[in-house]
């Protein structure tokens, strides 16, 4: 638990396709549906992420470069990336304050 409240942990980026999985599953189990995004929700969240990914480095973290759109299209279901993706989780609760994360879309 971070001091503003929030949980988070590390997951080696190999691990992410199998705790997506069981997430998903979760889900599943507890009656979400996740429903796949329309080209444009994909398009918006992409243009989102870019900008909090310029944010991020504004404030001064380093961190690489982005996927192409259609990458990020690609893989989002097995391995969605974000800015935040890439961030030390220490530094997400100050990172976090200074640059929100987009809204979820479900």
């Amino acid at each position: 638990m971070s001091s503003g409240g929030g949980a988070g942990m590390e997951i080696p980026r190999e691990q992410v396709p199998q705790f997506q999985a069981s997430v998903d599953e979760c889900d599943k189990e507890l009656g979400f549906e996740v429903r796949p995004l329309t080209t444009d929700e994909y398009s918006n969240l992409y243009n989102e992420y870019l900008d909090s990914l310029q944010c991020l480095r504004d404030a001064g973290y380093a961190l690489p470069e982005p996927p192409t759109e259609q990458t990020f299209v690609d893989t989002y279901q097995s391995e969605p990336w974000s800015p935040w993706t890439d961030l030390p989780i220490e530094s997400q609760p100050q990172a976090l304050q200074v640059c929100p994360q987009p809204t979820p879309i479900y």
